[in-house]
């Protein structure tokens, strides 16, 4: 039996659960093979479907697959629990060693592929002249750069560094040169008195990278103290 070469492929889909598009050619064959590249930009379910026939007339039939849109990045949210007091005015914020801070992730609909990891990093300012994060954080809080810098050195370099997916990277940048700890449960430990600066990202299991968050504040263990003062004048017994 003797091949008689492949003649012309060609697609269609369909969005949700509206009617197919036409077919759409592949263009030509190279060298006995068509490679074509088709990007979907509408976030959705899109079932595609396929078929190619050689110079003969034979044909594969119609291959099909259900192809899952989405691009939406998770979204992480803080909580803190009592005691904790924040300054109505500058946004101050100070907790106790007992208050818990909680992180909330969620990947949104309308088709989320499933939160793949949060990570945090809590510095601690024990030098009072970096305190202004912590006293003026609408002004002095900044963000941590890192994040980026490891979402752009993951897209442009994920394949070259020989890691399985830009998830991969992302995750093994952010632990090793972010120096960011893995999210265990949603409850971060706060440690010890000082200035606390709280960085903390979301990436769902298709790559979406949500923004990334900081947080400045305070952790006060320390009541106030009472002085008594009695003035030299005044009678004691």
């Amino acid at each position: 039996c003797t091949a008689s070469g492949l003649d012309y492929c060609e697609y269609r889909y369909k969005i949700n659960d509206g009617p197919f598009t036409e077919w759409t050619d592949m263009g030509e064959p190279v060298g006995g093979e068509i490679h074509y590249e088709l990007k979907f930009k509408e976030e959705s379910i899109h079932t595609l479907e396929y078929r190619c026939f050689d110079v003969a007339g034979n044909t594969t039939g119609i291959l099909s697959e259900v192809d899952i849109v989405e691009d939406k990045p998770p979204i992480t949210t803080k909580t803190i629990s009592e005691p904790k007091y924040i300054n109505p005015e500058t946004g101050a914020e100070w907790v106790d060693t007992a208050t818990e801070i909680t992180l909330t992730v969620e990947d949104p609909e309308p088709h989320p592929s499933g939160v793949y990891k949060t990570y945090f990093k809590n510095t601690i300012y024990e030098n009072e002249q970096d305190w202004d994060a912590c006293y003026d954080p609408q002004e002095s809080c900044e963000e941590d750069s890192c994040v980026a810098s490891a979402q752009s050195y993951c897209e442009d370099n994920w394949e070259e560094d020989g890691y399985n997916s830009f998830v991969d990277c992302f995750d093994n940048y952010m632990v090793n040169e972010c120096i960011y700890t893995v999210l265990e449960g949603s409850v971060v430990d706060q440690g010890e008195e000082s200035c606390h600066v709280l960085d903390y990202v979301s990436i769902d299991n298709l790559g979406n990278v949500g923004d990334a968050n900081v947080n400045c504040f305070f952790v006060d263990k320390t009541p106030p103290e009472i002085r008594k003062y009695i003035g030299p004048d005044e009678p004691q017994y």
